[in-house]
């Protein structure tokens, strides 16, 4: 009787352990997949550095917000 509990239990965290690298190795996979370099850019207006998909292109320029992309362009940047 003895025996059988401790095979269960060996299969049991045998399991377990199998289980958990599993989940580590897709863990790993998707942070790989999201931490993708992406160029920066630097907004026109106030000069603060951002990723290219969050900028907005106004007249072949690149700003942080909608707020700096229609500002005149005779302003002095602050």
């Amino acid at each position: 009787m003895a025996k059988l509990i401790l095979i269960a239990v060996a299969l049991w965290l045998v399991i377990t352990v199998l289980k958990r690298y599993h989940k580590n190795l897709e863990t790993t996979e998707k942070s790989a997949s999201t931490t993708a370099a992406e160029n920066m850019v630097q907004c026109a207006y106030c000069g603060v550095h951002l990723p290219l998909s969050e900028s907005i292109e106004s007249n072949g320029r690149r700003f942080c917000c909608s707020a700096h992309a229609h500002t005149p362009d005779d302003a002095s940047g602050h």
